[in-house]
């Protein structure tokens, strides 16, 4: 925890900003904050979790991000996403393109390619559906390749 701080503190004096990770805000837990969204890179057993992906441009957060932790786009295991609108699958499909699975819940599979369009949502409800399913806990995702 220590030194993933030192390093943002030393990235930021080499003219980064490093003000948008907030490193360990739980243990192996770093929050990223960045054109009004929030994301999260979390570090179990030395493998990278994204959960969602912020907006498109993003993208430069996160490498700044790795940077700052001493660590690179080759350690990043998967992406999850909570939902699928645009300010959560942000940099997605590029990972997915470079072969990192992205977990997200089937009934939101489709919008990974259209993140704007909203008409197809149902009043709120509770999502029922089949289809390639990833247990995680009490919770089912779906991979898209």
């Amino acid at each position: 925890m220590w030194q993933a701080n030192q390093r943002a503190v030393a990235i930021a004096g080499q003219g980064y900003d490093a003000g948008m990770l907030h490193p360990n805000v739980a243990e192996g837990v770093h929050r990223i904050e960045d054109a009004y969204t929030n994301w999260y890179l979390v570090d179990t057993d030395g493998a990278l979790t994204i959960v969602d992906a912020g907006v498109p441009t993003s993208w430069n957060s996160l490498q700044t991000a790795l940077r700052t932790l001493g660590r690179t786009t080759d350690d990043i295991a998967a992406v999850v996403l909570t939902h699928a609108h645009f300010d959560h699958v942000g940099f997605a499909a590029r990972l997915r393109r470079r072969g990192v699975p992205v977990l997200v819940h089937p009934d939101d599979s489709g919008l990974l390619g259209h993140p704007l369009r909203y008409d197809h949502e149902q009043p709120r409800r509770r999502y029922h559906s089949a289809g390639t399913l990833r247990a995680m806990g009490s919770m089912a995702l779906a991979v898209v390749r």
